[in-house]
């Protein structure tokens, strides 16, 4: 049903270089499932809170939420499960729940269930990546902002034989609730005897 669904995905590509330091880079692809429609975001860290704000950019980039969210067995999603018993993280759990969003895990192993999102990461290891240069995180950011408003979410869809955002503009959204939260992370620095402040220790 329009609207009822996103599933969500981290893919890891590789990393930048700022100076002498490596910084390996991820990317968090929501789609929403009806449409297609793809929001990506480049990050240093899977952390839990790079998660939630990564998740909150993405409800406020679509202007809306889902009803249920499909993900993978991610510790910052998913902390046990005994078969078909899930136990969820209690932080992911208390994210969503002003959202009021179900969140639904993928059986291990098995791509196929969460395949819209999976073929995202690699239309964007394929279409997005190549042959491209980055500054650094920001930069990476703003292309693929870019790409995802001139060339991803306008394409026509392979399965649905539309444009996403013709077919996103169908959706009712649901309101996101007031008062979102400040899921932003706090930023490690070094600072030295001399107080020079170094900014951006990997800690993932």
């Amino acid at each position: 049903a329009p609207g009822r669904q996103m599933q969500v995905d981290w893919g890891h590509f590789d990393a930048l270089s700022y100076g002498a330091t490596k910084r390996k880079l991820y990317a968090l692809a929501v789609i929403e499932s009806y449409s297609r429609m793809l929001y990506v975001q480049f990050t240093h860290s899977q952390r839990q809170e790079v998660l939630h704000q990564a998740l909150l950019n993405a409800f406020r980039f679509f202007g809306t939420s889902p009803e249920e969210i499909v993900v993978d067995n991610m510790l910052t999603a998913v902390t046990e499960r005994w078969g078909r018993l899930i136990r969820f993280n209690d932080a992911f759990l208390d994210f969503l729940r002003p959202f009021k969003i179900t969140p639904v895990a993928c059986n291990i192993r098995s791509p196929q269930e969460k395949g819209k999102i999976e073929r995202s990461i690699q239309y964007i290891r394929r279409n997005f990546w190549p042959a491209r240069t980055f500054a650094d995180l920001m930069d990476v950011q703003n292309q693929v902002n870019q790409w995802r408003d001139t060339v991803a979410n306008v394409r026509i869809h392979q399965t649905t034989g539309e444009k996403p955002q013709d077919r996103f503009a169908k959706i009712i959204p649901r309101p996101l609730p007031e008062g979102l939260p400040d899921c932003r992370e706090a930023e490690t620095v070094l600072v030295h005897k001399d107080f020079a402040v170094i900014f951006g220790i990997d800690k993932s």
